[in-house]
């Protein structure tokens, strides 16, 4: 007896999908007609395999009163779509191999909607690295059934919370957030060892943001904890460094009140760096000028000394190009600044430093990314080849421009462009096509023209 073999088809989830055939020689479909005659079907996956997935299907046939036909065929449907069709010998039992499985579409494990700006700026040579460079806003719209929604991530950043509070709520900016996400909380020990702690309670604000709230008990003396995202199928995994930092800091952190002047003139800027007074309270010889709240773990290397003048005021000269891009423009972003004494439990609020543009320097240009927040219908289901053509997909959010592409973007990060309508800044709709989110499960058909009618074998490609 011939051993059962494994066969393997592909799927566009993280993680390959076996489809492991269990009869023996593969899958098998009778049909009895009228008669007396019988067709019979098998197929089979076979090689060259790739990856481990296979490249081609052995069709094997064979009909019980051959003569009773008049012709037979073998047919091979990816849903709606005939892929192949060949008419085979009348004789008994047969066969033919079918080379082109790995031209079939995978089966999408989730959908991924994105947005191409070409206002935004774009880096690399060809176009293919320029169009990616302008693909913003990657939202999950849906998962597959039976497959894992993919990896969730949050934007890098850092936060302040004065110690002592009773709990704090905070709004984390993310990409492929959904219901499956959450947040966990770590903890920074004495050795700088990442120390899980819990998942903290998540509320999906919308595709871009999640809201979750920090325990008094985190909040009750200087700490630094962190937050990373996760499936809510995955454990904790104490390697994993934080994507975006808390710092929990003393009360007798140093108190920035005011900068002096308030604004930079990119002009004055230009002529050597700028020197300004920083006002407020417990200020100490040691206290250096944070640029990034992200680096206030690295006061030796990523602070800038200060002037001390007294307790309430301290002068710092800040770098020129802060204020000035490529000697042309001025900066669009305001300069934040923080005050750190010692160490990174003892660190100010923040204060800006405004930049003033003026004819010799504009304001860099720049476009503010288009964000998607929300899509109706929401989450889109996977589609079947009795959908309809095309869904119409609402995407709401902000910034959103005439020239915006709404796009599919694959695990690779390519991306496929959607017919798309500009409604309003806040408003496009896009028609998603059901070849691009359906499964694509093979239809073998054998078929024997027998008069008056046909006598169909026909089977699915098993999960």
């Amino acid at each position: 007896m011939i051993a059962s073999k494994c066969c393997w088809r592909h799927s566009a989830s993280a993680l390959l999908v076996t489809a492991c055939v269990s009869w023996s020689h593969g899958q098998l479909t009778r049909k009895q007609c009228s008669h007396g005659l019988e067709v019979t079907l098998r197929a089979e996956y076979v090689g060259p395999y790739i990856s481990g997935v296979a490249s081609g299907v052995n069709l094997q046939y064979r009909f019980s009163k051959a003569a009773s036909g008049s012709e037979a065929w073998i047919e091979i449907w990816d849903g709606p779509n005939r892929l192949f069709q060949q008419v085979v010998p009348l004789r008994s039992p047969g066969q033919i191999v079918w080379k082109h499985l790995r031209e079939v579409p995978e089966s999408p494990s989730s959908l991924q909607l994105a947005i191409v700006d070409p206002g935004l700026p774009a880096s690399g040579g060809d176009s293919q690295t320029a169009r990616q460079s302008a693909v913003v806003s990657t939202v999950l719209a849906g998962t597959a059934p039976n497959e894992d929604a993919p990896f969730p991530s949050l934007v890098g950043g850092a936060a302040r919370l004065v110690e002592g509070g009773d709990w704090a709520d905070l709004v984390l900016e993310g990409m492929l957030l959904g219901p499956a996400t959450r947040i966990l909380l770590q903890e920074k020990d004495v050795t700088g060892s990442w120390i899980p702690q819990e998942f903290l309670k998540t509320e999906l604000v919308d595709l871009q943001h999640v809201r979750v709230q920090l325990p008094s008990r985190y909040l009750a003396r200087p700490t630094l904890l962190g937050l990373s995202a996760y499936r809510d199928d995955l454990e904790a995994n104490d390697a994993i460094a934080p994507a975006h930092t808390v710092y929990v800091v003393s009360k007798d952190s140093p108190v920035l009140e005011s900068i002096d002047p308030a604004e930079v003139s990119a002009d004055d800027a230009l002529k050597g760096p700028p020197t300004v007074r920083l006002h407020g309270s417990g200020f100490t010889r040691a206290s250096k000028v944070l640029l990034s709240l992200e680096n206030a773990g690295d006061l030796d290397y990523a602070a800038l000394s200060t002037d001390f003048r007294t307790p309430n005021e301290l002068q710092i000269t800040l770098p020129q190009d802060k204020f000035i891009v490529d000697h042309k423009w001025s900066s669009s972003e305001p300069i934040r600044l923080w005050i750190a004494n010692d160490d990174q439990f003892h660190v100010s609020n923040a204060q800006d430093l405004q930049i003033i543009s003026t004819p010799a320097l504009p304001s860099y240009p720049s476009t503010v990314a288009p964000s998607i927040t929300s899509i109706s219908p929401y989450p889109v289901s996977l589609m079947h080849t009795g959908s309809p053509a095309f869904t119409v997909l609402q995407l709401q959010g902000a910034n959103f421009r005439p020239v915006d592409e709404v796009v599919i973007v694959d695990e690779h990060g390519n991306s496929k462009k959607l017919k798309t309508r500009y409604d309003s800044p806040n408003e496009v709709h896009a028609w998603l096509p059901r070849d691009l989110w359906r499964q694509h499960r093979l239809r073998f058909k054998l078929i024997l023209r027998t008069a008056p009618k046909q006598c169909v074998a026909e089977m699915t490609e098993e999960d």
